[in-house]
């Protein structure tokens, strides 16, 4: 099975990039694509443009509860940089910040 076959509603209703992005990693050898999961792919080192802005999602650096982005799902950190990105906002976050796309 591929990629298109499990996401295929979600790769048709994907921006024109994210589509781009996405069948440059099915040419990819299929060692590389065992070590390097497609999101991983996708959000490489940058910060792709599709991405919210963080004025559009809300974010704040100090969340006012017990939702923050370090129990948030969409939080990734960049082992490297030793910093943190969100799969759904534009630049990097802190742990202890919040936006109103928190999900637990």
């Amino acid at each position: 099975m591929t990629i298109d076959e499990q996401y295929e509603d979600a790769y048709d209703k994907a921006p024109n990039e994210t589509k781009r992005v996405i069948e440059t990693f099915q040419r990819e050898p299929k060692e590389l694509r065992d070590k390097k999961p497609l999101l991983y792919y996708i959000l490489g080192s940058g910060t792709p443009p599709y991405k919210m802005a963080k004025k559009e999602s809300a974010y704040v650096d100090v969340a006012s509860g017990k939702h923050k982005c370090s129990n948030c799902i969409f939080t990734f950190q960049n082992y490297v940089k030793k910093t943190y990105i969100c799969s759904q906002i534009r630049g990097t976050i802190k742990l202890g910040g919040w936006c109103k796309l928190w999900i637990g």
